[in-house]
C-alpha cells in the first residue's frame, strides 16, 4: 500500500490496490476517513497529521489518466415520457410530442389557444351540413298499425256504424242535418256506391294501415310519407319538401292534398282538394270546402291520430275526433279486392233516399236511449259538458219511459 498527498493537504489517499499510482487533484473528494471509487481504482482516504501539513502536490501521471479515459462511462438512460401535450407549471408552456421520436416543442400560451381552436376545426363542415339539413323527424312512423285488438274503441264507428238519427256532439248546421235526414242506408247498396272508398278524414277508423317514407335517392331528403289503409285498399300521399296547395280549382279527390310538418315528435298534416265525404256513416256530410288538420302523436307502440276538420258548409265549429292503433311487429296489410254487383233489384234510377220530414226511424236512437230528441238533433251545444244541465230535466221522464 502506498500513500499519496493531496493536493492542498487536506487528505491523505492510499492506494488500496497496491499500484502505485497518483490521483488527480480534481476528483473532488469529500471529507472525513472514507472509500471512494473512481474509475475501477479504489482509494481510501485519511484526514493528514497536523505535522504533515501543508502537502506537497502530487505529480501528475499520464498513465492514469490514459486508464481514466479508457474505462467507459455508464450513459443516463433517457426517461421514457408519453406521447400528448405536458404542461409546464413554471414556465406556463405546453410541451407538444410530435411524432414517434419523441419530438417536443414548446409552445406559449397564444398558440395554446390557436391549437384548442384548430383541434375543433374538423367539426365546421359537420356543422354546416346539419344546418343546412331538412328538419327530420324524431320519431319513426313506419310500419304496420293495426285496431283490432281495440275495436270497442268508437265501437259503432269502427264496425256496424252509427244509428240513425245520432247527431249527438256534432256540430252540424241546419243544412247538414236536413242532408241526414234525407239518407237512408240503402244507397250503399247501389253498385255505384259499392265500392266507394272512405276519404282520408274518415278511414282510420277502420282496420289496419301501413305507413312508409319516400326519400330522394341523391339528397336523402324525406319527399313524402305515404299510407295504405286495408279498408277498400286506399293509398294516401303526404307531401314533406314544403310544396305549396294547388290552386281552388284543381282536381279532388277522396284523399285530397296534402302537405306535411314536424313539430317536434308529431308529425302535422293539412289536407285541402277533397272530394264530398262524411262525418259519421248515417248520412251526416262533410263539403268539398272542407281543410281537414291532423297530428300522428306515437308514444311507443301506440299511434293516435287526431284529425280536426273545419267545414264552412256543414259545421259551426271544428270537429274533433282521435283514433288509435297498435303496432304489429312483421305485421301484413291484406288485399281488398272489390267487385260492384246487383244486390238489390230496383227500377232504374232510382236512388233510396227519404223526403224533408217523411224519415221514421230518426225517433228511434233518442227513444231507446232516453234521450230528449232536440239533444240528438246534435249542434254546437251539445259538444260541451254544460248541455247536461240544460236538458235534465227532460231527459228524466224520458229515460221513465223508456223503461
Amino acid at each position: 500500500m502506498q500513500s499519496n498527498r493531496f493536493a492542498g493537504g487536506m487528505f491523505l489517499v492510499q492506494l488500496i490496490s497496491g499500484k502505485n499510482e497518483e490521483v488527480d487533484s480534481g476528483a473532488g473528494l469529500a471529507g472525513g476517513n472514507s472509500r471512494v471509487v473512481m474509475g475501477s481504482i479504489h482509494y481510501r482516504l485519511e484526514r493528514p497529521k497536523a505535522s504533515e501539513w501543508p502537502c506537497p502536490a502530487p505529480k501528475p501521471n499520464r498513465s492514469t489518466k490514459i486508464e481514466e479515459m479508457r474505462t467507459p462511462r455508464p450513459r443516463p438512460r433517457p426517461i421514457a415520457k408519453p406521447y400528448g401535450p405536458v404542461y409546464n407549471q413554471v414556465s406556463h408552456a405546453l410541451i407538444e410530442s410530435i411524432g414517434p421520436q419523441g419530438l417536443s416543442l414548446k409552445i406559449g400560451r397564444s398558440m395554446q389557444r390557436i391549437l384548442r381552436m384548430a383541434s375543433f376545426a374538423w367539426l365546421f363542415p359537420l356543422l354546416l351540413a346539419l344546418v343546412h339539413a331538412p328538419a327530420r323527424a324524431q320519431v319513426n312512423l313506419g310500419g304496420v298499425w293495426n285496431n283490432l285488438q281495440i275495436l270497442h274503441e268508437d265501437q259503432p264507428e269502427r264496425l256496424p256504424g252509427p244509428e240513425l238519427g245520432d247527431y249527438l256532439g256534432v256540430p252540424i248546421n241546419a243544412a247538414a242535418r236536413y242532408r241526414a235526414d234525407a239518407w237512408d242506408a240503402s244507397l250503399i247498396t247501389l253498385p255505384e256506391y259499392q265500392c266507394r272508398v272512405h276519404p282520408s278524414d274518415y278511414v282510420p277508423s277502420f282496420a289496419g294501415m301501413r305507413i312508409w317514407e319516400e326519400f330522394d335517392r341523391d339528397s336523402q331528403q324525406l319527399i313524402a310519407i305515404h299510407t295504405h289503409h286495408f279498408a277498400w285498399g286506399t293509398e294516401r300521399t303526404i307531401w314533406m319538401d314544403g310544396r305549396p296547395h294547388p290552386p281552388e280549382y284543381a282536381l279532388h279527390t277522396s284523399q285530397g292534398f296534402s302537405t306535411g310538418k314536424w313539430e317536434g315528435d308529431v308529425l302535422a298534416v293539412t289536407t285541402t282538394h277533397l272530394k264530398e265525404g262524411w262525418i259519421r256513416r248515417n248520412g251526416l256530410p262533410r263539403s268539398d270546402r272542407a281543410t281537414v288538420t291532423e297530428h300522428f302523436m306515437r308514444h311507443g307502440d301506440n299511434l293516435t291520430i287526431m284529425t280536426v276538420i273545419r267545414d264552412p258548409a256543414y259545421l259551426t265549429e271544428p270537429f274533433i275526433r282521435t283514433r288509435d292503433y297498435l303496432y304489429e311487429i312483421g305485421g301484413q296489410i291484406a288485399p281488398y279486392p272489390c267487385e260492384s254487383v246487383e244486390e238489390v233489384i230496383r227500377a232504374k234510377g232510382v236512388i233510396p233516399h227519404h223526403l224533408p220530414g217523411t224519415n221514421k226511424f230518426l225517433d228511434e236512437f233518442p227513444a231507446a236511449h232516453g234521450i230528449p230528441p232536440e239533444a240528438a238533433r246534435g249542434g254546437a251545444d251539445t259538444m260541451y259538458p254544460e248541455y247536461e244541465d240544460k236538458i235534465r230535466g227532460t231527459a228524466a221522464p224520458l229515460k221513465a219511459a223508456a223503461k
